[in-house]
């Protein structure tokens, strides 16, 4: 027999991978955030990056390797955000240049992946 309530028991598939994200996420999140903060000095945008980092991170994160360490992962996904936005912004000349911006990001993403 069909019973109606077991079916509100199971959670759907894409529940489980979310729950994981979510799992993975509030270990990492403050790494994430300080990441950003570190490349983008004015804490308004830093704020707006670290929500788009979040929500890029909750739609593409189906197709995360969960073999693989997620901090860099996150990483990535935050320093495509910071590139992009230092890219809207190049027309400041206070900004510097994107090959500096670049080095920067890795040499923050190397310290938070390895001292963490």
């Amino acid at each position: 027999m069909n019973d109606p309530a077991a079916n509100t028991r199971r959670s759907p598939p894409d529940a489980e991978v979310y729950e994981a994200l979510l799992g993975l996420y509030s270990r990492e999140q403050a790494r994430i955030q300080a990441f950003i903060r570190s490349l983008v000095p004015d804490p308004a945008d830093a704020d707006d990056l670290f929500q788009k980092t979040s929500l890029v991170m909750w739609r593409s994160f189906a197709t995360f390797d969960r073999e693989k360490p997620f901090l860099p992962w996150a990483l990535g996904v935050a320093r495509h955000q910071v590139l992009v936005h230092w890219r809207t912004r190049r027309r400041d000349r206070h900004v510097f240049s994107e090959a500096f911006l670049v080095t920067l990001a890795d040499e923050m993403t190397e310290r938070l992946v390895v001292e963490g």
